[in-house]
């Protein structure tokens, strides 16, 4: 009997031997996109005078590249509370849109200055979930060596764009572009390191270059810090000296 148990767990062992010969471990690396944030001497100036503006939030959903259950209006929410919260007063967004659909308003931004009370328009340009980030660059964990793989490995950041307007003047004060790159203090893999009859099948049954056992996910809430984090990014520059 005991022959019998010690030939299925030998007989087991090289079944699993033949789909894996061990565990493979890896550090990648992302160098940082850097943020891009170009802010006028006129909107330095408007808000040194102006320490409570009234401003209003306007954004371009054909341009945003968000996950289908993102919920886009608690984005939106988080900004314009970080705004409040820093002391400019938010004027309704709907609102605005009703009144800008006006032809005569747009033409004439003396009128749109007027008829909305608002000092600045703060335009979301584009916001994103899924910006793709890739490496074939990784960090051996047991050698400490950098070393490059074929298939490179990939994976998702964010990125969000504000552009800012003086209403009265027509006047463009500001544009920045904040990021979060992945990996940039390092993403540890694991995974089992296929047979080279494992990599023959894979490699036939391979649809692209992304390995396979690795998903990115951003949870709801990573996405909501980033937007909270980003706006109070754009505060700190929009009134830096």
């Amino acid at each position: 009997m005991k022959k019998h148990i010690l030939f299925i767990l030998v007989a087991l062992s090289m079944i699993r031997c033949t789909a894996f010969s061990g565990v493979s471990e890896k550090t990648v690396y992302i160098e940082k996109v850097p943020d891009e944030i170009n802010t006028t001497k006129a909107l330095k100036s408007f808000l040194i005078k102006n320490k409570s503006p009234k401003v209003v939030l306007r954004v371009n959903n054909s341009r945003n590249k968000l996950t289908e259950n993102e919920n886009v209006e608690a984005l939106y929410s988080i900004i314009e509370k970080e705004l409040m919260a820093n002391g400019f007063d938010v004027r309704d967004r709907q609102l605005f849109n009703q009144i800008v659909e006006n032809k005569d308003n747009t033409i004439n931004y003396e009128n749109l200055y007027k008829k909305t009370d608002t000092d600045l328009i703060i335009e979301l340009m584009e916001m994103s979930t899924n910006v793709p980030y890739s490496t074939n660059i990784y960090k051996d964990q047991g050698t400490g060596e950098l070393k490059t793989t074929t298939f490179p490995y990939k994976t998702q950041g964010r990125s969000i764009e504000f552009k800012v307007i003086i209403i009265k003047t027509n006047q463009f004060a500001g544009s920045y572009k904040f990021n979060f790159t992945p990996c940039m203090d390092g993403c540890v893999l694991q995974s089992a390191i296929p047979s080279f009859k494992e990599l023959r099948k894979q490699n036939k049954y391979r649809k692209n270059d992304t390995p396979t056992g690795y998903t990115i996910v951003h949870s709801k809430k990573e996405n909501e810090d980033f937007v909270r984090e980003s706006t109070q990014k754009l505060i700190s520059a929009m009134r830096s000296n």
